[in-house]
């Protein structure tokens, strides 16, 4: 895992207010290395950077600045270069970011006496965060490092946006406009095919010769990864988090029998789910009921996986936003046609990194593992938008035969069983058993839910989790919800003890 966070602060106060948070919230960094760089042109500067896999981001020091470059797929050296270039261009033209074509998925920062410097690359899909507060500047990977202090005002860099505060506080900030792939109309499928395999191999390079382990769940997005991470890796485990009875935990153990692959099952019951909801409501900085249905066996995943010495998570976010894997995508294609669905797939991969990834990469940072996520891989989503529609989903008589087309096609010429190729897969929630499980667990611990409709018990759990939010001082959390509702505290207020005393 990677995490950084640094602040520029003229009278000091604001600086050992964080020096004091970050502390308490090393607790999840064991494995990590930490690095602190005092050298920041300011009396109370500082810059924190850790990492748990030994390539973190690139920091250099100079007299008068300090610069960081971090890359989620190469080495972060091949980067700085047009990084130092592109932070002193920047606002003097309108579009100063380097173009997206070779230039991967990566975010610079520069820190000197006039003020701070940042853009972040088109498919850099990593959350960073920049608070200001009387002239004050606090920049982090995390939201959690500023909660409950007052009258900060947050800015979070978008993909392709770029930054500028000067010493005074003052901002600016630009965009250098995403660049979409245009659709190649003429390419044969088996030409995609071949140049996705090219690209899909490619993009295990930063984990090559070493070990990792899969977020799995038997269908065809994770079972691909895990057979090419077979080949590439050192060694694989292939984890499971699911209840006993759960749709994950039946196919994907026939799945990694017929892979023949190591493979553990997480098991999530009724009281470790409410044991852990305070946990992930914290980790990932959502309490929405799906973020966290979807992120608890994320965090359990990783938890175990870190255990066990294992840095690289695998995940298998991304074929159903670059292929068409919803029933929606289906649906705007046989109602309105291949390009209407080529414009939706662009709007969904383009909103992806917040709507997905921000609350997967928190979820496994928090468990002690670094996140890698081949299918984002900038030639990998580059090459997929280019592929047309029709390839994507097959229709025949105004019905759907196939979604995720020409995905499964490479799946099947990577050698991936035809049973795995072909397999449907349901949302993570829903499959695993987590949100179920975490309803029945607000069930019991709810001192007044015991006797509530299912109806009255959807609006109730949010309601419980939003409570939680608020207690634990998340910064945008309601006040005041419109009911209070009551329940067992016991697990709430144990995790806040664990985390004041690291």
């Amino acid at each position: 895992m990677v995490a950084f966070w640094g602040l520029l602060d003229h009278d000091g106060d604001l600086a050992r207010c964080i020096r004091s948070r970050a502390a308490s919230f090393d607790h999840y960094c064991g494995q990590m290395q930490t690095h602190y760089v005092d050298r920041l042109p300011s009396e109370n500067g500082i810059l924190c950077v850790r990492s748990g896999s030994g390539h973190g981001p690139l920091v250099t020091v100079h007299e008068h600045e300090t610069m960081l470059v971090y890359s989620t797929y190469e080495l972060p050296e091949r980067y700085a270069p047009i990084a130092e270039l592109t932070l002193k261009s920047l606002g003097q033209v309108p579009s100063a970011l380097p173009d997206t074509e070779g230039n991967g998925a990566h975010l610079a920062l520069q820190v000197s006496a006039s003020g701070i410097r940042s853009y972040a690359t088109q498919y850099f899909m990593y959350p960073f965060y920049v608070w200001t507060l009387d002239g004050s500047t606090v920049f982090s990977s995390e939201r959690k490092l500023l909660w409950g202090l007052p009258e900060l005002r947050c800015i979070r860099l978008e993909p392709s946006q770029w930054l500028l505060i000067d010493s005074a506080g003052r901002k600016q900030v630009g965009s250098g406009g995403h660049t979409r792939p245009s659709v190649s109309l003429v390419s044969s499928p088996s030409e995609h095919v071949t140049a996705l395999s090219r690209h899909l191999r490619k993009s295990f390079e930063p984990i090559r010769g070493q070990g990792c382990a899969i977020l799995f769940s038997g269908g065809v997005d994770s079972s691909l990864l895990a057979l090419l991470a077979n080949q590439e890796c050192e060694s694989v485990s292939l984890l499971t988090t699911c209840t006993e009875d759960s749709l994950d935990g039946t196919a994907a153990e026939r799945a990694a029998e017929l892979l023949g692959m190591d493979f553990h099952r997480i098991l999530l019951d009724l009281d470790l789910a409410w044991q852990m909801l305070p946990e992930v409501v914290f980790a990932i900085e959502s309490w929405a009921m799906m973020d966290v249905a979807i992120a608890l066996p994320f965090v359990l995943a990783s938890k175990y996986a870190s255990k066990r010495g294992i840095v690289h998570v695998v995940s298998g976010q991304g074929p159903d936003e670059l292929f068409g894997g919803y029933s929606r995508h289906a649906e705007t294609f046989l109602k309105s046609g291949p390009r209407e669905l080529d414009n939706q797939l662009w709007c969904d991969v383009s909103v992806t990194h917040r709507v997905n990834i921000e609350r997967d990469i928190k979820a496994i940072n928090w468990g002690g593992c670094e996140p890698f996520f081949p299918y984002l891989a900038p030639e990998f989503v580059r090459h997929s938008m280019s592929i047309p529609s029709e390839q994507k989903i097959v229709a025949r008589d105004g019905a759907t035969v196939e979604r995720k087309h020409v995905f499964r096609a490479l799946a099947r010429s990577l050698g991936l069983a035809e049973s795995l190729a072909s397999a449907s897969k349901h949302a993570t929630q829903y499959s695993s058993g987590s949100e179920t499980t975490i309803s029945a667990a607000i069930r019991r611990y709810g001192l007044e839910a015991r006797d509530m409709t299912r109806r009255q018990m959807h609006a109730y759990q949010q309601t419980v989790l939003d409570s939680m939010a608020t207690v634990m001082g998340l910064k945008s959390a309601p006040r005041s919800p419109a009911r209070q509702p009551h329940f067992d505290t016991e697990s709430m207020h144990r995790f806040l003890d664990r985390l004041s005393h690291q």
